[in-house]
């Protein structure tokens, strides 16, 4: 029998307060301090974001949908409900889901979109949510914008744990 290698544990970090502070200064619309604040509050996998539908949102709380057809209330703070407030307000379409999915991006309109509000725009706003990578592909944009090299949603569930832990 040969023993089993043990790999030592990585301690994954958390966000410091500075880093959690040029996040928010660097999410540069209301759909990204959304996300941003969202993730911050309830600590929810992006696959849980997603799915988030506007009947899920009661007052300061959100069912969410998780792994193994789980359902759990998630708590938002003061600063995700008014983001959240504030996205939503800016929403005119029909879409159930918090975070919609798009038109296709194509060469002729992929200029527009990445510098307008295009989830403003009912006729640019499809049918269903924004998938996982899209979440993914934001929080680091946002990260780089800030200058922060691990950037990624899950970062923000661990910093959500952490932080709760502290209090």
């Amino acid at each position: 029998k040969i023993p089993r290698i043990k790999a030592e544990k990585k301690i994954r970090k958390a966000f410091t307060d500075m880093e959690i502070e040029s996040i928010r200064k660097f999410a540069k619309d209301e759909r990204e301090k959304a996300i941003i604040e969202i993730l911050l509050s309830t600590g929810c996998r992006v696959s849980e974001l997603v799915q988030i539908k506007m009947e899920d949102i009661e007052n300061d709380t959100i069912v969410v949908h998780g792994k193994g057809k789980k359902d759990r209330k998630c708590y938002l703070n003061a600063k995700a409900i008014i983001c959240l407030h504030d996205y939503m307000n800016l929403r005119n379409d029909t879409n159930s889901y918090l975070f919609p999915k798009g038109v296709p991006i194509t060469e002729k309109n992929r200029h527009d979109l990445y510098k307008s509000k295009w989830w403003t725009c009912k006729d640019l706003v499809q049918e269903g949510h924004i998938d996982k990578i899209s979440i993914e592909a934001i929080v680091r944009r946002i990260g780089a914008r800030a200058g922060i090299t691990e950037c990624h949603p899950h970062k923000f569930r661990r910093t959500c744990a952490t932080s709760a832990l502290k209090r």
